[in-house]
């Protein structure tokens, strides 16, 4: 005899039993529709009561289906935001760094020291810092609102890609 953690106690629990045998039953699309209607004709539920929740629970899951594919298409576009933010960061970088060690080397060899060089090294670095901070903020809200505006830019590309095939 089952102890009493084991015995059944709600309704819940015969659902998900039988949730349970029919999944390991493994039948097709027919049986599973038989099934249906004989549960639907214990419970008193007419034809038109059941055609009618099957078209609710089919609009419910389209639904889901779509919430779902549009939420893992964002994290895709959120990802690839990402990317070209970092590829933008790293190109700023190396323009600065090249163009600042050929100043640099300029000033130099002028005169054997550093005069004017390191104005614009310095001014140039507080704008990739800047640049380096709001990269890395990845969740603020200026950076929440680039990605809705690249976002847009992109479905506009695609929409005029698409007019072009």
């Amino acid at each position: 005899m089952p102890s009493d953690e084991l015995k059944l106690k709600s309704d819940e629990d015969v659902e998900a039993i039988l949730r349970l045998a029919i999944q390991k039953a493994s039948p097709t699309d027919d049986a599973l529709r038989d099934r249906l209607k004989s549960a639907a004709d214990e419970l008193g539920i007419t034809p038109e009561q059941l055609a009618a929740a099957e078209e609710e629970f089919r609009a419910q899951k389209s639904r889901e289906v779509a919430q779902q594919q549009a939420i893992l298409e964002e994290e895709g576009e959120w990802k690839l935001f990402r990317r070209e933010q970092l590829h933008e960061l790293y190109g700023h970088m190396g323009v600065y760094l090249a163009v600042n060690l050929g100043l640099l080397s300029m000033d130099f060899f002028q005169n054997g020291r550093l005069d004017w060089a390191l104005f614009p090294l310095f001014g140039w670095g507080i704008g990739v810092l800047i640049h380096i901070v709001s990269t890395l903020a990845a969740h603020s809200s200026d950076n929440q609102d680039e990605f809705h505006k690249w976002r847009r830019k992109q479905r506009r590309r695609k929409g005029r890609l698409e007019e072009d095939e």
